[in-house]
């Protein structure tokens, strides 16, 4: 189960701030469909409306565990997202979401990269 907040700090015609708590708590019935923690994740976002069509919304969140299973890993990351829409056509979309994570448990760094067109 997931629970955000989102404060919109500032908000013009061609940017904004934005912040975030993110919260999770591990409800998986089975150690395969979750973590295994509650986590929360406080956000900033700068969002830059590049013209009618196209957002760019860097970010940067912070996730940690608050408890949980504690036969699982503990969760400390660092994540930048780079979120990119743009507007095919009205009402559908072109999302690209590369993601740089610095895990701070494993000390390893990932980066990862989702897509996706909605309608």
């Amino acid at each position: 189960m997931e629970l955000k907040w989102v404060w919109i700090a500032k908000l013009t015609r061609k940017n904004a701030w934005a912040f975030a708590l993110d919260s999770s708590w591990d409800t998986a019935t089975k150690d395969t469909l979750g973590t295994g923690k509650h986590t929360l994740s406080p956000q900033a976002f700068y969002v830059m409306f590049l013209n009618q069509r196209t957002i760019f919304a860097p970010a940067d969140l912070y996730r940690f565990d608050t408890g949980g299973d504690s036969d699982r890993a503990d969760i400390g990351q660092t994540i930048l997202d780079f979120y990119y829409v743009y507007a095919l056509a009205p009402g559908q979309w072109l999302v690209v979401d590369p993601q740089l994570i610095f895990d701070h448990e494993l000390e390893e760094r990932l980066v990862r990269s989702r897509s996706s067109t909605a309608a």
